[in-house]
């Protein structure tokens, strides 16, 4: 991951387009803001554009100074923003460069999602074109002089999840680098650092195994006996929010329920139940209005949301969230993949 989102290309790459978009037609990311807001753009993540406020703006030189989730974010607003001033098809090098970049970016992004087997296999060698011609148009836009390190690891990139079968990262165990930092800095004296940082990460790690964050469960649920009764089920709970699969799922989110983002949901509520009969393990729900897919772009789509809700039972989905999206009518929504 860090060769794209943390310090990566994306952070590089994106403050070389900028610059040139800057000095072509004297665009900034203050426009990507007044874009997201004038388009009636939304989304349920907090903050959708902390990667490029005005902060970041400031403060961003050679590289974008925002993390791997932050980036992982904002680059579809920034895609989007960009084709509507250049099109799909522009023949400048550094929008081709730019724009096969995201694509990257939309494979590394549903592969950290979970995707394994053949279908990583798959994305893998889809990798492997958009890399070979990010690459050339890369080096048209800026030169092999801005080439840099991290060009090269990408090139390795697709045989690493080819021979994987997986995208694995390494942020998972860097994480915990905040447990320790947390633990620690209370400590002014050295004779009871050692022994107070090694109690609260002891203590930090117990926290998280009283309710890890790999299993799938409701989060504030309420007992709800109607839909028990529905399903025949021992008894049912209802809540505004979960985690599924290691994934975070609330009331009013949009979701695809698979990686080939065609199948669509708006999210009401989630639902967990204990069948009356065979196993006593639970099993989860969510309470949804379906999309029908209307036009889709491969990078956006525009969706008919029913009126009307439905119990979808969840077998073993992915979650992919739709960060940004946008209401055309009072039942048609715009989304960016």
């Amino acid at each position: 991951m860090h060769i794209l989102v943390a310090n990566g290309l994306f952070n590089s790459d994106v403050m070389l387009f900028m610059r040139w978009m800057k000095s072509s037609i004297g665009a900034s990311f203050s426009n990507v803001r007044r874009f997201y807001d004038d388009e009636g753009w939304t989304s349920t993540i907090p903050q959708p554009l902390s990667g490029i406020n005005e902060t970041r703006e400031e403060h961003s030189t050679k590289l974008l100074k925002c993390n791997a989730s932050e980036g992982l974010t904002v680059y579809p607003i920034l895609r989007a923003f960009v084709v509507s001033v250049y099109g799909t098809q522009a023949a400048e090098p550094q929008v081709q460069a730019f724009l096969f970049l995201c694509l990257i970016l939309d494979e590394i992004s549903t592969l950290i999602k979970g995707m394994a087997g053949a279908m990583a296999e798959q994305a893998a060698a889809r990798l492997r074109d958009l890399v070979k011609r990010y690459m050339a148009a890369f080096g048209e836009a800026y030169g092999e002089s801005k080439f840099r390190f991290k060009h090269h690891q990408l090139l390795h990139l697709p045989d690493w999840v080819h021979a994987m079968k997986r995208l694995l990262i390494c942020f998972v165990l860097e994480r915990k680098h905040f447990l320790a930092k947390a633990a620690l800095q209370w400590h002014k004296r050295l004779r009871s650092m050692s022994r107070g940082g090694l109690n609260g990460m002891l203590l930090s790690q117990l926290r998280l195994l009283e309710s890890p964050g790999w299993t799938s469960q409701l989060l504030d649920s309420v007992p709800y006996p109607e839909i028990a009764a529905s399903l025949v089920a021992q008894h049912a709970r209802i809540s505004r929010s979960m985690r599924w699969n290691g994934a975070g799922v609330q009331c009013k989110n949009v979701v695809f329920l698979n990686y080939a983002r065609t199948y669509l949901v708006r999210v009401v509520a989630c639902v967990a139940y204990t069948p009356s009969e065979g196993s006593s393990e639970e099993k989860y729900g969510l309470i949804v209005k379906g999309g029908e897919r209307i036009s889709s772009t491969g990078t956006a789509s525009v969706w008919r949301v029913n009126r009307d809700c439905s119990l979808y039972r969840l077998v073993d989905e992915p979650v992919v969230q739709a960060t940004f999206f946008r209401q055309l009518d009072a039942d048609v929504i715009e989304v960016l993949h």
